[in-house]
This record gives C-alpha cells, structure tokens and sequence, in this order.
C-alpha cells in the first residue's frame, strides 16, 4: 500500500494551526473534520502509525526541506536574518528506543527520565529557521558552532547578529562566531566572569549614565582588555596575601600595557619576580593562565551591556531573607536547652560527649572544634 505522506503531513499542519494535538489526537480529530469528505481524503486510513510512518519520511528530507521554507519565506516576508536567535530546551520521555536519548540537565526536573535535547534557530520576527534533536546529555555550548556553520554555509547568512543565552558562552564559541564574520549577543554568568566582577567592584556600578527602557536600569560598558588583565592580576596577587603598591605594581603593569600577540612566559616570569621576590610559582602559572586566555586579543575591547531589573532584584532580596529566616529559626531549635539530650554517650576512642560539654577520657588523643549538639560533631584531628 502506498503511504500518502503529503496527505498525512497536511492534516498534521492542519491540526497544529487550529487545535494542536498529539498524532495520536490528530489521527482522532481528523475524524470531526471535513477531512473525512473530502474527495482523497475519505479513504485514507487514520492509524496513528500512518501519521508517525509520514514523519520518519519527513526526517529524510530535514536538512532540505527546512532550507527550502526558509527561501520561500524570505520572498514572501522578507525575513530579517540582522538578528538571528537560538536557544535549546529538553524533553524527556518514557522508554527506551530512542537511540539519542540521554540522562541530562533536565529543565522538566525529571533528571530520573532519559530525554533529547532540542535546539531552535528563529529569525528577528520569530519565524523558525532551523531545529536539531541533540542526544540528551549534550551541553548548551558544544551546539553552537554546528549552528553558526549551518546558518554561514547552508543558508548563505552573510551578516547576522548571533544572541545566546548565557549556557552557550564560551570562548571556542565566540572565536567561531567571529571567525564566520558575524557578531554575537550572549547572556554572562556574572559570578563566573571575571569582567562582571572588575565591573561590579567599582564604586559608581550603575550610577550616573544610566538609561532607562521598560522598567530597567541599562548601562554600557567598553572594557579594553588590558586594562581587565591589570585589575584581574592585581586581584590574584592580592588573593594570595601580596602587598600591591604603585611603586611594585607599576613594573608589572608596564608589562602587561606592552603586550602586543602572546605572552612571553618566561620573561614575565623575570618581571614578576623582579616586583615580588617572594612569590611562588603556583601564583605565577595562575596569573601567566589569566593572561594567555587572551592571547592575540590583547588590544581589543570587550563590550558588556548590563541591565538591572530592581523588581527582580527585591524579589531575590526577599527569597534570600525568607530562607535566612529559616534557616535561623532552625538553628536556633537545633541548639536550644530543650532540643540538648541529657544523656551521656561513650564513644569507642575514649570520648565522652555531654549535653553541654566534651570531655576525654584518658588515652584518647582526639582534637575536637568546639563543644556542639553530639549530632553536629566535628572532628579535626
């Protein structure tokens, strides 16, 4: 019997427009329709497996089909590709034939489900370009440079802006998006860059030239490079108990505004040295990994755009102080005279704990932290 896959694929659209439903609910709804008079239509047999057979052949034809609408839409919308987002979400699922599917960060809170990780490319309006089915334990940033190279390669996008969340930052990932010619939009974790703390350490952070737009403080930032990698070793020497003044800093820093492609390992080590004689070596690989991440991009810019939602920030505020609150109330249940057992337990080595105190009997040669609930008992040594 021949599968009327163009047919089957149509009543799906169909369906999805007017009252989406799953391919079991279609091959169901199909039945209250006109479909079901309709001349080719009629004789057409609703098993659900005759709606899931007509997807596999759409599978085959993915990569040129989704290439072929984004054409069609371009002529007919004049999609504006200046902008192009992406963004990936999970889905899990019960079973276990899917050959992709994968334990994974689960955005559903079922990391006990296997699960496919889904990946969208949309346009400025919305319209989708492009999709990918990933394996379930794929990261958010490994997919971006298949994306980047699809959009330059494939769909022959000359000039886009690339925005991202904050999951697919990294460097690989924006030397790509630069490599393909086009810029990038990308979310920060702020705890986990050090731009966002050199910026958040200033005194006046979003004071003065501030903008407003829609209930949030926006403020925009260009940092050189150089100038991150001084604040950023003056905060490693300083995290590792050294002394920073101008008069042994300027030496180092003279060092670092000299930079012009790569880092001379051991001639900084020299300099370095020079300025701290006591400085260990573990301190100088970690400031000397610093200033090679940056490597070749010494006289750059980086520009960061930081928005302040003070709605969202009293709201954190507030879930902050409630869980203080809580935990406090516990601790203070935990330790207080009525929740103290009175009795005294003997401990294997020696040890006698109280409710109220610790004592060691003799041959005991424990060291403890301080006299606790027996339940909340540290041992240091």
């Amino acid at each position: 019997m021949k599968l009327e896959v163009a047919k089957y694929v149509q009543m799906m659209v169909v369906n999805r427009l007017v009252a989406p439903l799953s391919k079991l609910g279609a091959s169901r709804w199909v039945e209250t329709t006109c479909y079901k008079e309709m001349k080719g239509y009629s004789a057409l047999a609703l098993d659900v497996n005759y709606f899931y057979r007509s997807m596999d052949q759409l599978l085959k034809i993915k990569d040129s089909l989704e290439l072929a609408i984004f054409e069609k839409l371009q002529s007919l919308f004049s999609v504006n590709v200046k902008l192009t987002f992406y963004d990936i979400t999970s889905t899990f699922f019960h079973g276990d034939a899917c050959p992709i599917s994968e334990n994974g960060y689960s955005r559903d809170n079922r990391p006990d489900k296997v699960q496919v990780v889904i990946g969208v490319v949309t346009s400025y309006e919305g319209y989708p370009l492009k999709h990918y089915v990933f394996e379930g334990n794929t990261k958010d940033e490994t997919t971006v440079e298949e994306v980047v190279d699809k959009l330059k390669k494939e769909y022959f996008i000359e000039e886009t802006v690339f925005v991202g969340d904050r999951g697919m930052i990294s460097k690989l990932n924006l030397d790509k998006i630069i490599g393909e010619g086009f810029g990038y939009v990308m979310g920060v974790k702020n705890r986990q860059d050090g731009v966002c703390k050199m910026l958040f350490s200033e005194e006046n952070f979003m004071g003065e030239g501030c903008l407003s737009h829609q209930g949030l403080k926006i403020q925009e930032k260009w940092i050189k490079t150089k100038d991150f990698l001084l604040w950023k070793v003056r905060e490693i020497l300083k995290e590792n108990k050294f002394e920073v003044c101008e008069e042994n800093f300027s030496v180092v820093a003279h060092e670092i505004k000299s930079l012009k492609k790569e880092l001379d390992s051991k001639n900084f080590k020299i300099v370095i040295k020079k300025a701290f004689p006591s400085i260990d070596s573990k301190t100088i690989q970690k400031i000397n990994r610093t200033i090679n991440k940056y490597n070749g991009d010494f006289d750059n810019e980086l520009r960061y755009v930081i928005c302040l939602n003070e709605e969202r920030k009293q709201a954190a505020q507030r879930k902050r102080e409630e869980y203080i609150l809580k935990i406090s109330k516990e601790l203070e249940g935990l330790f207080s005279e009525k929740n103290e057992k009175r009795d005294t337990i003997e401990t294997e080595k020696g040890l006698t704990i109280h409710s109220k105190g610790i004592g060691l009997n003799s041959g005991s040669s424990l060291i403890l932290q301080e006299t606790i609930n027996p339940k909340r008992l540290s041992v240091l040594s």
